[in-house]
């Protein structure tokens, strides 16, 4: 599981699961809730870039990109 950073839990989480103490549905729901807050930390990072990125552009972004963009949600 790569979203665990921390080794004892990870051998913790190894160890209900083989011992069935732990369920596929709750690895799947940790996973979600992590995508889901890695997404919005992306979306956010990527609306503070955008600006930077269309400097770089000879033309600029099309509006309905950039509002495409903005409106974007991960729920």
């Amino acid at each position: 599981m790569f979203f665990v950073k921390n080794d004892s839990e990870l051998a913790k989480i190894r160890d209900e699961c083989k011992s069935g103490a732990r369920l596929c549905g709750q690895c799947k729901k940790e996973l979600i809730q992590y995508v889901k807050d890695f997404l919005k930390m992306h979306k956010e990072r990527r609306k503070e870039t955008l600006p930077k990125l269309q400097s770089f552009f000879e033309h600029p972004i099309d509006e309905n990109v950039v509002s495409k963009i903005e409106a974007e949600t991960y729920e």
